[in-house]
């Protein structure tokens, strides 16, 4: 008996449909679920090197302010790095920048000795959220700063007392200061003022274009395992489901053309067993019935 095609909206058809609806709805699911990770991955990376980053530099400062500082001014002696703070962390980011240049390490003042340390951009920003309400502890946030991404983190940088001595009036201000950096900026520091902030950043990938790679890879194994699913499932249902049918199907239109003589064998367990051997007792019984009509008509023929 030969096995004909549905066609039409058939069972298979309405399968991998059926398939190829959940592939799509799962790969579509897959990219705000990565972007998500992906962006919460990255910005605790960027946030545990932050940290890292925060603690040397206050490291810095800590020495100068406790040790260095302390050593030389009792002798007499001024030498900006072990005496200056901000120097020093100056010099640590200049020495730094040139190992790990992505990173970001700035002191910023809107009226520094260095003009170099004039903030720009978002760093003016930064200053300003600094200097309103109670931001003492400093403020983190992602934002961009000479065109690239960074994770930064801000602390104020306030006045002190012994700040005025290179920062106060210019006239008693060190030498060795007023002959580098001149007198016209960096004076009149007053006590308690923010002045500036130090903002250390650490770069942070570009989320957009880490989501795309890992989704790729992701919707590409997914594609991968939905064909191998496919495959198999299609193998499955074309043979125990799709076949199955069409041969009943065949069976019917054989017995609705009187050719009925054919039975139809199952040693299934399964529905499509039971369907093959009610569809045979059907054809059994149509069978006899139509016997039995022949039979009567013939007798009344003959009579």
């Amino acid at each position: 008996m030969d096995i004909e095609s549905v066609p039409g909206r058939s069972v298979s058809s309405a399968f991998h449909r059926a398939l190829l609806l959940i592939y799509l709805v799962s790969a579509l699911a897959v990219v705000p679920v990565i972007y998500f990770l992906t962006k919460d991955e990255l910005f605790a990376q960027a946030n545990k090197e932050l940290k890292l980053l925060v603690d040397v530099v206050s490291s810095a400062r800590a020495i100068v302010k406790d040790k260095t500082r302390p050593y030389f001014l009792a002798k007499g002696e001024f030498f900006a790095p072990v005496v200056s703070s901000t120097v020093m962390a100056k010099e640590l980011a200049t020495q730094f920048h040139t190992l790990q240049p992505s990173y970001l390490i700035r002191m910023v003042s809107d009226n520094p000795l260095n003009v170099e340390n004039l903030p720009e951009g978002l760093e003016k920003d930064v200053l300003e959220t600094l200097r309103q309400g109670n931001n003492d502890k400093g403020v983190i946030q992602a934002g961009t700063i000479r065109d690239r991404n960074y994770l930064i983190s801000a602390v104020p940088t306030k006045v002190h007392d012994d700040c005025l001595m290179c920062h106060g009036d210019p006239t008693a201000a060190p030498s060795d200061i007023t002959a580098k950096y001149g007198t016209t900026t960096g004076f009149g520091w007053k006590t308690g003022t923010t002045i500036g902030a130090t903002i250390v950043g650490v770069p942070i990938a570009d989320l957009n274009a880490a989501v795309l790679k890992r989704s790729g890879i992701v919707i590409g194994i997914i594609t991968v395992l939905f064909a191998g699913v496919l495959i198999v499932l299609n193998r499955v249902v074309q043979g125990n489901i799709i076949k199955p049918i069409l041969h009943i199907t065949e069976a019917a239109k054989a017995v609705s053309l009187g050719r009925s003589n054919e039975p139809l064998v199952s040693d299934r367990d399964d529905e499509i067993g039971a369907l093959t051997r009610a569809f045979e007792l059907m054809r059994r019984s149509i069978t006899i019935a139509t016997g039995q009509i022949a039979r009567l008509n013939k007798t009344r023929t003959d009579r």
